[in-house]
């Protein structure tokens, strides 16, 4: 008669962790890694809203400062001759859907002769009346944005006009 050999192994002998003595370890280790995999995800929500935030904080300022400048632009392209003697101040509203609003201002600082190169001789009778130019863009209240703009202006005349 032949024997049999059987292949069988004690399958409970064979394996280094039972079922017995895991004791709920995988359980553990898996709401943990979830734990932190939550924790991951919430941070990521967080800095996106945060870099949301920065970007239209970055794009009402830059509005705001469009506007400054268009208004300077506009407020140049209107006027004919500077006076000294008074300030031109002017307002200006741009956009339909947000409103930005431009102020500017030119005031007289002070004579001086012409600057080298002008064309004009610095022994002459010529005049370079100095200005400067404020513009100041805001945006709607809600954005609360602004910029403020400073440019230097001069206007060439006979003799201190």
């Amino acid at each position: 008669m032949k024997r049999k050999i059987s292949n069988e192994v004690n399958r409970e002998s064979a394996t280094f962790f039972s079922r017995k003595t895991q004791g709920g370890a995988v359980l553990i280790i898996s709401l943990v890694i979830l734990m932190i995999l939550t924790i991951l995800g919430m941070a990521g929500m967080s800095t996106s809203a945060l870099e949301s935030k920065m970007a239209g904080n970055t794009q009402a300022t830059t509005m705001a400062l469009e506007a400054a400048e268009s208004g300077s632009h506009q407020q140049l392209n209107s006027l004919t001759k500077l006076d000294p003697t008074t300030v031109a101040q002017q307002n200006y509203t741009y956009g339909s859907g947000t409103v930005v609003t431009a102020s500017v201002s030119i005031r007289f600082i002070e004579y001086s002769i012409p600057i080298r190169g002008a064309g004009f001789s610095s022994t002459g009778s010529f005049q370079a009346g100095n200005f400067d130019q404020t513009s100041e863009g805001k945006t709607a209240a809600a954005l609360g944005a602004w910029a403020k703009t400073h440019q230097g202006l001069s206007q060439i005349g006979a003799g201190g006009s």
